[in-house]
Order: C-alpha cells, then sequence, then structure tokens
C-alpha cells in the first residue's frame, strides 16, 4: 500500500474506527493471513446464520476470514434477544478455538476458512439504542480495514452482506475480475452485486416480494434514464468496498436503517459504485420487523397493502424525465464551451424546451426550494463531477419526494412500468406471472449497463 493510501487509513483506525479493530489482530494471533474477508451483522437469525455461512465460497486468493458480529440492545425484544444467544452458541459449535479476551471476540474453526464472532448482545456488551445495524456493520468492516492495513488480507476489497442470504460461487474472485487491484484512483469506490429474492412458499408474501424488488428495479432504471451517477441499488449485504474509500467516508454511518444508502452515498463522490452484473446474491424474501425499512418491512407493508386493497405505489414515470432535465442542465453548466454570459436559467429553459411536458418555471421554482440552484451556481466551472457531488444522492431523492408530494402523485407499480419510456419491451405481459417481471427487467438492467 502506498504511503498516499496509507495514511487516510491510519487516520480513520486512529480517529474514528471501533474499539474491536484495535483488538483483532491479537485475537486472530500475528501469524494468520486471508485471502479475503467478509463481514456479516446477525440479529435474531438464530441457528439460520449457519445456512448462510454454508454457502460462503472458496476465494481466488486463499482462505476466508468471516466476521459475524451478533448484535441487540437492552431494547431489543425478547425473541431477538433468544435467538442471538442460539446463533452464538451454533457458531461456537464444537469446534469452538477462543483466543479473544473475554467473550466478547472469538476464532472458529470454519470450512472457508476462520470465522470471527463478535458478541455485542446483551450478554457481552449491546449495542447502544438507536445504532442497530449500522453500526454493527461499521464493527465487522472496521476490523476487516484494519487486517487490510497490517496486509493481512490480501484481496482489496472489503466484502459486506447480511446473514440471511446464499453466495454465488464466483462471489471473491468477480471484483478481482473486474478491477483487479486497482487502488480508489484507478478503480471503483464500491461494487453492487446483483441480487435475487428467495420467494418464501406463502404465494401472497411472495408476490409482495416479488413487488418489491419490481420496484428496486424500476426506481434504478429511472434513475439510469435521467442520467444519474447514483443509478445503483442500496443494499447492504450485496457490497464490495474500497478499504481507502471506506475509510475516506468515515466508514458506515451507526444508522439503525439506511446506514447503506448513507454510506454509498458518500462513495459515490469518491468514485463510481459499480454495478456487478452475474449469478446472484440471493437475498431473504421474508417479513421482517428487524429494521424500520428495507426488505423485510416493505414486504410487510405491501402485505398491509393487499388487506386493505392498495395499489403498491411507484414514482410516475415523468419524475425521471424532469431529474433528467436538471441533470441535463448540470452537464451544460461544466461545459469549457459555454459561454460566459450563459446563465443557469437559460440552460434550465433549454433542455426543458426540449423534452415533452416539462415546466421550466416549475422545475427552477422546486429546484430553488431544495437550494439546488445556489449549489450549482457555486459549482459552475468546477467539473461535472463536483456539480454531482453537490447534487447528491439524498437531494436527488428530496428532489423525487418533492416532485411526488406536489405536482406527480404515486400510481400503481404497473401502471408506472406500462408507461415508463424507459423500459424496453412488455415486462408486464402477464400480470399473474411476477417472477418473469422481475428477471425481464434485471436483464434490462444487466443489459444497459454493460
Amino acid at each position: 500500500m502506498k504511503p498516499a493510501t496509507r495514511k487516510p487509513v491510519r487516520k480513520y483506525l486512529a480517529q474514528w474506527a471501533e474499539p474491536e479493530s484495535g483488538r483483532v489482530r491479537p485475537c486472530l494471533g500475528e501469524d494468520r493471513r486471508y485471502g479475503h474477508v467478509l463481514c456479516i451483522p446477525a440479529h435474531g437469525e438464530g441457528k439460520g446464520i449457519l445456512q448462510t455461512l454454508s454457502s460462503v465460497p472458496e476465494g481466488p486468493r486463499g482462505e476466508i476470514l468471516t466476521i459475524v458480529v451478533v448484535n441487540d440492545t437492552n431494547a431489543s425484544p425478547a425473541w431477538a434477544r433468544e435467538a442471538n444467544q442460539v446463533s452464538l452458541a451454533a457458531l461456537g459449535g464444537g469446534t469452538a478455538r477462543p483466543t479473544g479476551s473475554g467473550t466478547t471476540m472469538e476464532r472458529h474453526v470454519h470450512s472457508s476458512g476462520d470465522l470471527l464472532v463478535v458478541d455485542r448482545t446483551h450478554s457481552g456488551q449491546p449495542l447502544p439504542e438507536g445504532q442497530g445495524v449500522g453500526l454493527a456493520r461499521k464493527i465487522g468492516a472496521d476490523m476487516a480495514l484494519a487486517l487490510w492495513s497490517a496486509d493481512r488480507i490480501e484481496s482489496p476489497w472489503i466484502h459486506c452482506s447480511d446473514a440471511d442470504v446464499s453466495f454465488p460461487a464466483d462471489y471473491f474472485s468477480r471484483p478481482l475480475a473486474t478491477a483487479g487491484d486497482l487502488l480508489l484512483d484507478d478503480g471503483p469506490a464500491a461494487f453492487v452485486y446483483d441480487f435475487r429474492h428467495i420467494l418464501e412458499p406463502d404465494p401472497e408474501v411472495a408476490r409482495a416480494a416479488l413487488r418489491y424488488e419490481i420496484f428496486l428495479r424500476y426506481y434504478v432504471l429511472g434513475l439510469r434514464s435521467a442520467g444519474s451517477p447514483y443509478a445503483f441499488h442500496t443494499i447492504g449485504s450485496t457490497l464490495a468496498i474500497s478499504p481507502l474509500a471506506y475509510a475516506q467516508a468515515r466508514g458506515f454511518p451507526k444508522r439503525r436503517a439506511a446506514e447503506d444508502f448513507h454510506l454509498l452515498a458518500k462513495l459515490a463522490k469518491l468514485g463510481p459504485v459499480v454495478p456487478l452484473p452475474g449469478e446472484p446474491i440471493l437475498l431473504s424474501g421474508r417479513v421482517s420487523t428487524r429494521v424500520p425499512f428495507g426488505t423485510g418491512a416493505g414486504i410487510a407493508k405491501e402485505l398491509e397493502r393487499v388487506q386493505a386493497s392498495e395499489f403498491y405505489p411507484a414514482y410516475d414515470p415523468r419524475i425521471f424525465t424532469w431529474l433528467g432535465v436538471w441533470l441535463r442542465t448540470l452537464g451544460s453548466l461544466s461545459s469549457e464551451n459555454l459561454p460566459e454570459a450563459s446563465s443557469l436559467d437559460d440552460c434550465l429553459s433549454e433542455h426543458a424546451a426540449a423534452a415533452p411536458d416539462v415546466d421550466a418555471a416549475l422545475l427552477h421554482h422546486i429546484l430553488d426550494e431544495l437550494g439546488a440552484l445556489g449549489h450549482a451556481e457555486a459549482g459552475r466551472g468546477q467539473g461535472l463531477r463536483r456539480l454531482h457531488e453537490r447534487f447528491d444522492a439524498l437531494r436527488t431523492l428530496r428532489f423525487i419526494h418533492s416532485l411526488r408530494d406536489h405536482h406527480f402523485p404515486s400510481i400503481p407499480l404497473e401502471e408506472a412500468i406500462r408507461k415508463a419510456g424507459f423500459i424496453s419491451g412488455d415486462v408486464l405481459a402477464d400480470e399473474q406471472d411476477l417472477a418473469s417481471s422481475r428477471l425481464a427487467l434485471a436483464r434490462i438492467e444487466a443489459t444497459e449497463h454493460s
């Protein structure tokens, strides 16, 4: 690792990393080195986590270190706390080889290499309230970063996933095949693997999971059609992160939910976040209340809508047309050939006039209320990347929500897909075959990205 690369990593580990990162090396032993590292938070999984761990494949660079952070808070429900104790017992099994001090951190043998179990439950050191999965992910990734910095991990990618998934056989080799050992200056800040939800036997739950996944893919395709640099999925179980970018972004935010969205939003300002097509990671399609929103909560909400005879809401596709006008305006502002006399209003009006049914005055008003116009003017002449950093993923989402709340109310998901000019083909030819529809959207995603 170059000195210029080592400095921000050292700074992060010294100032912002969790205490576990300082204890991981002696826990593993000074002679242990690994080809790859995988970080998994576990909350309320019971013995189910063993199925996920059994799917961890071999890696091309040697043994895998899988870091599992079993976590709860003092406010966690009894069922989750009990399930965590079952997880801890199952992970230790009959081959436990404790090497950490106390019971907080233990190393165990695993078929793919080693398993490092961190106990952040009420039986050890519970997480503070309000810092659930975000802090659990940060603990694991901080430990991985410390090991990578000490040349104990050969692969230049910190893999992050969840305790209810199944991994493809080329999981560890795919980022290396795509980017090799490129550091941040030369390569991506992160990769996002493709995914599929495993369907539950209950047909209503299965349909809810399919609609949720279809909506996710529709949204990313909409962002991509607008030219957004933030057109990628933000699912914490699908990430491979550059260690340098992770340190520069100051790690996962300590949030109960949406920690993946907020970290990826920061990473995208440091380098590309690249979709990684190929065999998908299989995600659980179960109902869950572990976090306030996300897959499990989204499926639960859809089941409630079905009971109430309500439609699955999706953004009106016109929203992405309006977003595209604004992003093309930013492109014009960044151009060296733009005359100095040309104002932001001139650029906005020109691009609005070329798009169907876009009201330049109304778009100007919305952007002004969001503070986007001032940020764009301040960044004029600094290049398109800096303009996109100012109009970032969070501001993009606020822009979309403002249009939804005040001008283009949500419409049924099926209607949105039919009206979306950015989705080619009739992916909803059979409304009863949602499984085929999600695969069709996945193919469009993969084709348009390649």
